[in-house]
């Protein structure tokens, strides 16, 4: 039995629900052919309301493309930008000025580079994406932490001694009540007390905690690979006052890529029975829809 109702990973309605919908590209090789370029660059999402959604690093693709956009041939170039944990959003920057922007297959209400350098765009419905729009030449791809160590066995909801320790530090920096009131809290910086993974964390990337009725819910900012796997963040859940916990690791990496190279895994860890005495446990999952995500649901 499911210990969490999927609405209780909050996904900040409108706009995250068109970027959850969409496909998740899988990023090319940095410097590929045909003009594809890849980098990771600084990208946030605001809603209409001005809330920040997201802030952080995001792998973001830009190939030139042509298209037919009311009876006129426009250029443009394609921007792939992948938000960690919600979702690809597409934006095509038009060459020309009868060539309007465009977001999510429509058109975009403006386009503009601000003082950072970012490109920003503003939806139809009011929200702005911003992000680092790459420079003219071929970039190589990060070097990421390898966290094969770190995080063995999570596939099979088996973690490691360190692991463990870095779940319990992060728990341990946003302590809440269930009579606490319901809200976004930011934790910067290095995050205190926080016992990081090798290379991590991410520069410039605040922690977030957010209480909904009785479910707390941090997300987590990360640079690394498990198992060649690139990892861009991980959330954490629980429902306050109980045992029951959530662990989701996500990836940069399609869902049909996660079920290659975990499936066989996660099935064999799901069918093992329980020995008698055995304290509870997690049972791990895959997520059905991108980005690829790796779950562990069950009790502390």
């Amino acid at each position: 039995m499911a210990l969490f109702h999927r609405s209780s990973m909050p996904a900040a309605a409108g706009l995250f629900l068109s970027l959850a919908a969409l496909p998740c590209a899988v990023p090319a090789a940095a410097g590929e052919a045909d003009g594809v370029k890849v980098h990771e660059g600084a990208c946030s999402m605001s809603s209409a309301k001005g809330e920040t959604l997201f802030a952080g690093d995001c792998v973001i693709t830009r190939r030139p493309e042509t298209r037919d956009v009311a009876g006129e041939r426009c250029d443009y170039l394609r921007y792939e930008v992948l938000f960690p944990g919600v979702g690809l959003a597409v934006v095509q920057q038009g060459q020309d000025i009868v060539c309007p922007p465009r977001f999510q297959d429509r058109d975009a209400e403006f386009l503009a580079m601000d003082k950072r350098g970012q490109l920003v765009i503003a939806t139809a419905e009011g929200a702005l994406l911003r992000f680092d729009p790459g420079t003219a030449d071929a970039e190589p791809a990060p070097v990421l932490p390898v966290l094969d160590d770190f995080l063995r066995g999570i596939e099979a909801c088996s973690f490691t001694e360190d692991h463990q320790a870095f779940t319990r530090s992060l728990w341990a920096a946003f302590p809440i009540t269930a009579t606490d009131p319901d809200g976004l809290r930011s934790l910067s910086g290095a995050g205190g007390e926080i016992l990081w993974p090798p290379g991590n964390p991410p520069p410039a990337q605040p922690l977030r905690s957010r209480k909904t009725g009785v479910v707390q819910q941090i997300d987590v900012p990360l640079r690394g690979t498990y198992l060649g796997l690139a990892l861009v963040a991980l959330r954490l859940e629980t429902e306050i006052g109980t045992t029951a916990f959530r662990e989701t690791y996500v990836f940069s990496a399609p869902h049909a890529e996660i079920e290659r190279k975990f499936g066989a895994s996660v099935r064999g860890a799901r069918q093992q029975e329980p020995m008698p005495g055995d304290s509870p446990h997690a049972l791990p999952e895959i997520a059905e829809d991108d980005p690829g995500r790796l779950m562990c649901e069950g009790e502390k």
